[in-house]
């Protein structure tokens, strides 16, 4: 299960950031306000990479890594989704807001399936994220209030405001959509192995 860590008064450590990365491996990506809007800039293979952008901009902000299990192994499919945009999948830039996601939205293909029978728009995509993002750009923030989205651990930033759902944790000074990172004792690639044996 993915992570969104959400960093508002204090940097996290190369070494923090690295045991993320081992627990959620398949990429990194990282948002933070810029004036009226929020940078982004994801697909980050590399902690090291990270944790120096990390060290440069302003807080607070907000980091995803990304564990593969819905979806591609894709970099496109590392959050965060830049909103009201016209290129969902861009690795870098500038958005009025965008969105991190954790957890798994069961419904997904089947709502992606609805928006392209009736004409709005052509989903093309594995990601429920992604059609969560492309529902919110199409129907703007209150179709959030008609999907049955209760379990999802839900980030959105915008206008200088970082919202979470209610089912985020603390964990010292920073807010974390689980912290399976703090307590496996594995790597996502020996779970991996396990579950493929």
């Amino acid at each position: 299960m993915c992570l969104i860590l959400i960093c508002n008064s204090e940097r996290p450590s190369v070494d923090y950031l690295k045991k993320a990365s081992d627990v959620n491996p398949h990429g990194m990506g990282i948002a933070w306000f810029e004036k009226k809007a929020v940078r982004f800039k994801k697909g980050i293979t590399q902690v090291d990479d990270l944790f120096e952008i990390s060290q440069k901009v302003k807080l607070p902000y907000t980091i995803h890594f990304r564990m593969d299990s819905v979806g591609d192994k894709s970099l496109t499919l590392t959050h965060p989704f830049p909103l009201f945009t016209e290129d969902l999948f861009a690795l870098e830039g500038e958005a009025k807001a965008v969105l991190f996601q954790n957890g798994h939205w069961s419904g997904y293909l089947d709502i992606a399936d609805i928006i392209t029978f009736v004409g709005k728009k052509k989903i093309k995509t594995n990601s429920d994220t992604a059609v969560l993002a492309n529902l919110i750009n199409l129907y703007g923030w209150q179709i959030l209030n008609h999907l049955d989205i209760s379990s999802q651990k839900i980030c959105i930033m915008e206008d200088g405001v970082i919202q979470i759902t209610k089912n985020f944790v603390k964990d010292g000074n920073f807010t974390c959509s689980n912290l399976n990172h703090k307590h496996q004792s594995y790597t996502y690639y020996d779970w991996y192995k396990w579950r493929t044996k």
